[in-house]
C-alpha cells in the first residue's frame, strides 16, 4: 500500500503570515496624503502599475519612485516601511 506524504505547505507572507497586506497599503497612502482609498488604489494601478509590481514585473525601486511622483515622498516612505515590515501573525504562529 502506497502512502502519500505532504512536502510542502506554502503560505503568504502578507496578511497570512504577516499582518501587513496590501489594503493596509492603500490605508496608510490615503491616511497620509487625505485621500479617499478607491482614488488611491486607482492611482497605485493605474499610475504605479501597482499589478506589475505585485507580479514582480518591475523593478521595486522603479514602483517606489512612482508612488513618490503620484503621492509624496513621506506617504512613499511611510508605506513603503509598513509594506516591508514584518509583524507576525498572532493567531496563526503559535499552531505552526
Amino acid at each position: 500500500m502506497k502512502t502519500n506524504k505532504i512536502n510542502v505547505i506554502a503560505f503568504s507572507l502578507h496578511g497570512v503570515l504577516c499582518c501587513h497586506n496590501l489594503r493596509g497599503m492603500v490605508e496608510k497612502i490615503a491616511d497620509i496624503v487625505d485621500m479617499h482609498e478607491s482614488a488611491v488604489q486607482e492611482i497605485l494601478t493605474e499610475k504605479c502599475k501597482g499589478a506589475e509590481y505585485l507580479k514582480g514585473l518591475i523593478d521595486p525601486d522603479d514602483f517606489w519612485d512612482r508612488v513618490a511622483r503620484q503621492f509624496d515622498n513621506d506617504a512613499a516612505e511611510a508605506t513603503q516601511r509598513y509594506v516591508l515590515a514584518f509583524e507576525t501573525n498572532p493567531f496563526l504562529w503559535p499552531i505552526l
